[in-house]
């Protein structure tokens, strides 16, 4: 019996480098991870090989958000339909 394609969240492609396209899924009794965006697949076994990148492993350099200060704008009033 087939187990059902499991997608692992925030998981990288290591071909496509695409976040959230990875799935686990066993087929003929051999566990692969396969990305549906790029078709890259491996036989994978948890805790063995090259492990799962995630969005929570990336550099701080890519997380940093430049940040810049919010200008509030009042509506100049609006003159009466006459």
């Amino acid at each position: 019996m087939a187990k059902t394609p499991r997608f692992i969240a925030g998981a990288i492609c290591p071909s496509c480098q695409v976040m959230d396209r990875i799935l686990i899924e066993e087929v003929d009794g051999v566990t692969q991870r396969r990305c549906v965006n790029c078709n890259f697949q491996e036989q994978w076994q948890p805790g063995t090989g090259q492990p799962l990148r995630s969005r929570l492993e990336r550099p701080k350099a890519d997380r940093a958000v430049e940040q810049q200060p919010v200008r509030i704008v009042t509506p100049a009033p609006r003159k009466p339909d006459s």
